[in-house]
C-alpha cells in the first residue's frame, strides 16, 4: 500500500478532513513507529579513524534523523567482526584501540582515542523528517500479515 492509497483511504472515512492533517498525523504516527519498533535501519557511511582522534560526524541519510547508533564493528582481516561496546556517557582515556562509543545523535566518540588508522561499519536506526523518505515497502496492509 502507498502513502497515496493510504492517505486516500482515510480520506474516504474521514469526509472534510483536511489532508495537510492527515499527512501530519500519517507522519507522527510513522515517526512513533521507527522509534518504537526499529523499523528503519540502515548502514551509514564507515568512520575511517585518524590516530589521535576520538570525536567523529555522523551524516544521516537524506529526509531522516539519526535517533540511535544500532552497531559498530571492524571488519577483520581474515573474515569475522570486532564489534565495539556501547557506553552510556562519553569518558575520557588513554589512547589505543577503539574498545567503546558514545554518540549525541550527531557525531560518534571512540574510547580509548585511537592511535591506529581503523574503518569502523555504522548501523543506525533512522526516523523519517517527511513522508517522502519513508520506504513504501515497509508499509503493509493488514491482510498480507
Amino acid at each position: 500500500m502507498t502513502l497515496e492509497e493510504l492517505r486516500n483511504d482515510l480520506l474516504a472515512e474521514m469526509n472534510g478532513c483536511p489532508v495537510p492533517a492527515i499527512d501530519r498525523a500519517l507522519l507522527q504516527t510513522t515517526q512513533d513507529a521507527c522509534r518504537d519498533a526499529t523499523l528503519l535501519t540502515q548502514d551509514l557511511t564507515a568512520i575511517n579513524t585518524v590516530a589521535g582522534t576520538s570525536s567523529y560526524a555522523l551524516t544521516a541519510p537524506a529526509n531522516t534523523y539519526i535517533l540511535r547508533i544500532n552497531k559498530m564493528h571492524e571488519t577483520l582481516v581474515g573474515g569475522g567482526a570486532k564489534h565495539l561496546t556501547p557506553s552510556p556517557v562519553m569518558t575520557q582515556d588513554r589512547s589505543g584501540t577503539a574498545e567503546y562509543f558514545w554518540t549525541d545523535g550527531l557525531s560518534v566518540f571512540l574510547n580509548p582515542v585511537p592511535d591506529a588508522v581503523k574503518t569502523y561499519n555504522v548501523s543506525a536506526v533512522l526516523v523519517p523528517k517527511t513522508l517522502a523518505g519513508f520506504p513504501v515497502n515497509l508499509i503493509v496492509r493488514e491482510s498480507s500479515l
